[in-house]
């Protein structure tokens, strides 16, 4: 038997997944009010409208961050018009563009033309740790985990 998932459930999974990773940063980076004061690589901006590309979830100074759950990907185009149109309009801003997602693979690959890091929660660490030399616990990623796999048991 197939278990197909209703909308809400995947909105209420994929807000709170967002919300963690956003409570998650603002421990552990700085949370500026606005995108000209991105000054250093820990700073960000979150969820605010930018320029003419709509309102990315994390806007670092030189990288984007958008949390999906999950997104799927076939023969090098998003499954979904939405993140297409999406990501699109991020490749504008000339900025890497991450999507995290809860628990899918890593992978570094072109879709549609565009150059897409895909890394996931249990990635996030490590990521960081790399690209903004900043130390995130690994008892913190565990927790935000599971969070997330509780409310999925729950909804």
């Amino acid at each position: 038997m197939n278990f197909i998932y209703d909308f809400s459930f995947v909105s209420k999974r994929g807000f709170i997944f967002e919300r963690s990773i956003n409570d998650l940063f603002n421990e552990y980076l700085s949370l500026i009010e606005s995108n000209q004061k991105l000054v250093h690589k820990t700073d960000y901006w979150y969820k605010k409208r930018f320029k003419n590309v709509g309102i990315p979830d994390f806007i670092f100074q030189d990288m984007i961050i958008d949390t999906k759950f999950s997104i799927g990907i076939s023969n090098n185009t998003f499954n979904h018009d939405s993140i297409s149109k999406q990501i699109k309009k991020y490749k504008t801003l000339n900025k890497m563009i991450v999507i995290l997602t809860f628990n899918q693979r890593y992978q570094r690959r072109k879709v549609e033309g565009t150059n897409i890091n895909i890394i996931n929660l249990r990635n996030l660490r490590e990521f960081i740790q790399k690209k903004l030399d900043v130390k995130i616990p690994h008892k913190k990623i565990d927790m935000i985990y599971s969070n997330i796999n509780k409310v999925s048991k729950l909804l």
